[in-house]
C-alpha cells in the first residue's frame, strides 16, 4: 500500500475550518500545504495530537462505530490497506507554533491505522519540528 499526498481541494473545507479557527489565512495554509512533508508519524507526537481520538481507537469495531456515527467509509480504507497496490491520502496534521500537532484531516484514516497496528504516514505542514 502506497500513501500518497492528498489534493488540497478535496480537504478544503477541513483547511477552511482551520483558516477560522487559527486564525491562518487560507493562503498561508495553501502555501504550507505544497512545502509540506510526508512523514511516518511518531507514537509522542501521535497520542499528543489534538483534533483526533485515534490514538484511543484500537478495535476496527470502534471505529466502525465512530466512522458510522459521522458519515465515513471504513471499508474503503481497509481495501486500500489490504492492497499491495493500494493507494491512500495521507492525514494532514499542521504542527502550531508552539509545538502542538493539530489533525487537519485524515481521522477516520488514523483510526483505522492505529486499530490495525499501522505506522501511518503523514503530511506535516506548517512551523515543522521533527514527528519522528
Amino acid at each position: 500500500m502506497q500513501w500518497i499526498k492528498p489534493r488540497f481541494r478535496d480537504e478544503f473545507g477541513e483547511f477552511q475550518r482551520i483558516s477560522k479557527h487559527f486564525g491562518i489565512p487560507l493562503w498561508k495554509l495553501l502555501y504550507w500545504f505544497f512545502m509540506g512533508r510526508m512523514v511516518r508519524l511518531s507514537d509522542n507526537v501521535w497520542s499528543a495530537m489534538e483534533n483526533t481520538d485515534s490514538w484511543d481507537t484500537t478495535t476496527l469495531e470502534s471505529v466502525r462505530y465512530h466512522a458510522d456515527h459521522i458519515g465515513r467509509d471504513v471499508e474503503r480504507i481497509l481495501s486500500a490497506l489490504s492492497n499491495p497496490h493500494g493507494q491512500l491520502p495521507v492525514p494532514v496534521v499542521l504542527c502550531l507554533p508552539d509545538g502542538r500537532y493539530h489533525l487537519v484531516a485524515g481521522n477516520t484514516r488514523l483510526m483505522v491505522s492505529r486499530a490495525l497496528g499501522i505506522k501511518p504516514t503523514v503530511l506535516v505542514i506548517g512551523h515543522h519540528t521533527p514527528v519522528e
